[in-house]
């Protein structure tokens, strides 16, 4: 009896350390009203991975309180510089940085890492020539890889796991396939215990993880198949929020931007400055100016809340660029730490073919 008395305190015991465990991570609003506990694994654009140790998901910015972006904020401040493959201690890349090939006229070759940048996502793919669903799917990753790379550059990168059954039939198989990324040493394609946990029942199979091990996606669940190409796909959705390039995307990170922003100026001041300005000149090819000065007033979430044009335009004119101006966005004015509205003059310049803005 006392045996069992003290196996069921140690079992309530573990139980409290995983609550007290799950309580200590910051919780995050997901869809539907969902609050889940999670650490912050990394930032994909506007969308953050989370992780709670068992379960990975992903939090928009659009969901998030403004305490979670402020989550997020001080995370990309903390991890603003990526390092590189040998100064990295994440776990994946310390079990492969030293058993890379890649391919180099037609065969494989030793790959030194240790200058290049770690990627935020690896794709791990097990994959072999005699497998003929590989023969499917691989021209598909071959073609996905060049645009991710052309889009992304080193932020992600495929490793490739031989299941062929000897070197030279892995060779042929990456000269046929024309792979372009680099693969574990054929030797040790077994032996690294960390990439062989990701590996699945069969092939082909593709895993997106973190440097840090995580899962992001995964071929299967289990015993269950969901392919390799819905690994492929899933990821694609996120490497669309990782490409930040555009106004869309520049916007969909606005409030992140912010938050930043009053992290780094906790205690000092700082004035407000252009993020997301400009207008298209196909709408002003009459306009008989260079320069327009404007009086824009912005509240305290970096939204245009009054515009004063102060030259005289034509009124079709006038109200078309107080239209563009209502949808701009500026990083606000800081006073240690906080956001502020503000009312400040700028000019609008007029340079066909393009236009830019001057700052506050």
């Amino acid at each position: 009896m006392r045996r069992l008395i003290r196996l069921v305190m140690a079992t309530i015991s573990l139980t409290a350390l995983n609550v007290a465990a799950s309580t200590a991570m910051p919780v995050w609003h997901r869809p539907g009203g969902v609050v889940s506990p999670g650490r912050l694994i990394d930032v994909f654009g506007s969308v953050a991975f989370v992780s709670d140790g068992s379960h990975s998901f992903f939090v928009s910015v659009a969901d998030m309180t403004d305490a979670e972006v402020r989550t997020v904020a001080q995370f990309q401040i903390d991890h603003a510089t990526r390092p590189t493959w040998k100064s990295s201690t994440a776990r994946v890349t310390s079990a492969i940085r030293r058993s890379l090939h890649r391919p180099n006229n037609g065969t494989l070759v030793p790959y030194n890492t240790d200058t290049e940048i770690e990627p935020q996502v690896y794709l791990i793919y097990f994959s072999a020539g005699w497998c003929p669903p590989c023969h499917v799917f691989t021209p598909e990753l071959v073609k996905a890889y060049a645009e991710l790379r052309q889009a992304l550059g080193n932020r992600v990168e495929v490793i490739f796991v031989s299941r062929d059954r000897n070197r030279h039939e892995e060779d042929a198989y990456v000269r046929e396939m024309k792979m372009a990324w680099p693969a574990i040493d054929f030797d040790l394609s077994d032996r690294i215990s960390v990439i062989s946990s990701y590996e699945g029942p069969g092939i082909p199979c593709l895993v997106a993880v973190t440097p840090d091990g995580s899962i992001m996606f995964n071929s299967f669940r289990g015993d269950y198949y969901d392919g390799a190409d819905s690994v492929l796909t899933s990821f694609q959705s996120v490497a669309a929020e990782m490409d930040e390039r555009g106004p869309a995307a520049r916007r969909k990170r606005f409030r992140i931007e912010i938050a930043k922003r009053e992290i780094q100026h906790a205690h000092d001041r700082c004035d407000p400055a252009p993020y997301l300005v400009g207008v298209e000149q196909r709408r002003y090819q009459t306009i008989d100016r260079t320069d327009v000065p404007i009086r824009i007033t912005i509240d305290a979430h970096g939204s245009v809340t009054d515009t004063q044009i102060e030259a005289p335009l034509e009124a079709v004119l006038a109200r078309q660029l107080e239209r563009d101006c209502g949808d701009w966005l500026f990083l606000p004015a800081v006073r240690e730490g906080r956001s502020e509205g503000a009312t400040f003059e700028m000019h609008v310049q007029f340079h066909p073919p393009a236009t830019t803005t001057a700052a506050p």
